[in-house]
């Protein structure tokens, strides 16, 4: 590994974990175009739950909950620990867990950089 390869991955795992930890939105709004159901995580250790959204429902998902819940990113999740994005294995699936870009068609053109 040469130097700016380890400044590179430093960097990163650091930006990102300032992202997961501080983004820059709280939510955005979204509404549900056709009844859809989601099986969703209440309580970290309980079994998902099936919540069915009519079309038309607004949703706006908190992000700071999201990226910090402790079923994806463990007991420590509220603490400043950039190291674990080096641990690449024991990421959490982050299209669940981690959205500081959002996504489809109004992602953020950073989220490329």
């Amino acid at each position: 590994m040469t130097y700016l390869t380890f400044f590179i991955d430093r960097y990163k795992s650091n930006t990102c974990h300032r992202l997961r930890l501080y983004g820059p939105l709280d939510s955005i709004p979204r509404w549900v175009e056709e009844e859809t159901s989601l099986d969703l995580v209440v309580r970290p250790g309980e079994k998902p739950k099936t919540i069915t959204f009519p079309a038309g429902t607004q949703v706006s998902p908190c992000f700071g909950i999201m990226q910090s819940f402790p079923c994806y990113w463990g007991k420590d999740s509220l603490e400043w620990r950039p190291e674990r994005w080096l641990e690449t294995e024991k990421l959490p699936n982050l299209t669940e867990s981690f959205m500081p870009w959002i996504s489809g068609n109004r992602v953020c053109p950073g989220k490329t950089i």
